[in-house]
């Protein structure tokens, strides 16, 4: 019972992480934002946060739950490549972090320019999760 509930929590973060990727993507992509684009990509960015802790746990579960085969996915590349793609992006996300809340003074009334550094970053984040899934369905799929 506890692994198809892990299952389903695991494929409803995946769209949800998936959708609040593109948001947060789509409100960044210019040169120049608004201070109200800021506040709603920060919002997504809890989002895609609270999905990703959703899928973190939810895949713990399911690697270490009895009756999986957890030295298969331990043993697989792919599964090593997942792990890593996974942290590096988060960790590059966390890190525009400051920059999202600097955004967030409150006294502008004029577009805030975004770096390029964080567009990078933002299309980094919706490729690598598509990439993830990608993996994912490899990994399960063709063993």
């Amino acid at each position: 019972m506890i692994v198809l509930i892990a299952k389903a929590m695991h494929f409803i973060a995946i769209p949800v992480l998936l959708f609040a990727s593109w948001r947060k993507n789509a409100l960044l992509a210019r040169v120049l934002v608004s201070e109200r684009s800021i506040h709603h990509a920060i919002r997504y960015n809890f989002v895609s946060m609270m999905a990703a802790i959703v899928l973190v746990a939810s895949g713990l579960v399911l690697l270490l739950a009895p009756g999986q085969p957890t030295a298969l996915y331990l043993a697989h590349p792919l599964f090593w490549i997942k792990v890593t793609l996974f942290i590096a992006a988060s960790a590059m996300v966390l890190s525009i972090r400051p920059w999202m809340k600097r955004g967030m003074d409150g006294h502008r009334h004029t577009d805030i320019p975004v770096p390029e550094r964080v567009r990078a970053i933002q299309r980094f984040d919706l490729f690598g999760v598509l990439l993830l899934i990608a993996l994912g369905y490899v990994m399960t799929n063709y063993n």
